[in-house]
């Protein structure tokens, strides 16, 4: 009967030690989940700050290029009520947005470098600005099909 006690009791301790042990990896796992989380936190901070200094940039992009935000409205395809609102800090572009203006200034950039500045990407500008403001910014739509028709007709007729 003693000796059954005592193995009862040395059962019980291995249990309360293996409770300990899962107990203690647990916590040590919440608190690598929990500095996983906060790195992740600051990732995002220092993406959203350099995020927010580039859009701070559009502005003086723009300026120094001496573009109104209606001719980067036309240019872009965007509408002007949304450079306001980039410009403001009201809004956080979409990546689509970003390429496309991201397009605009590196394209300009390429112009100055090569001295030229190009027809087919203002004709491209004006499709796209037709495609946004006429009929939403759906590619896929009939309308849109007949704004590229239109641009490589337009092509064809800069090319004559």
């Amino acid at each position: 009967g003693h000796k059954l006690k005592y193995q009862e009791q040395k059962l019980e301790e291995i249990e309360q030690n293996i409770k300990l042990v899962e107990t203690q990896r647990l916590r040590e796992k919440e608190i690598q989940i929990l500095k996983e989380a906060e790195d992740l936190r600051e990732k995002e901070e220092e993406f959203r700050l350099k995020e927010r200094l580039e859009i701070e940039q559009l502005k003086e992009l723009r300026l120094k290029e001496g573009y109104s935000q209606k001719y980067l409205s036309i240019k872009s395809g965007l509408s002007e009520r949304t450079i306001q609102r980039i410009e403001k800090n009201e809004v956080t572009p979409n990546p689509h947005t970003l390429k496309v203006l991201g397009e605009i200034f590196e394209e300009n950039f390429h112009q100055f470098e090569n001295g030229k500045s190009s027809i087919n990407s203002e004709f491209v500008s004006l499709v796209r600005w037709i495609n946004f403001n006429f009929f939403g910014n759906s590619s896929k739509s009939i309308l849109s099909i007949l704004g590229w028709i239109l641009f490589f007709v337009g092509l064809w007729w800069l090319n004559q």
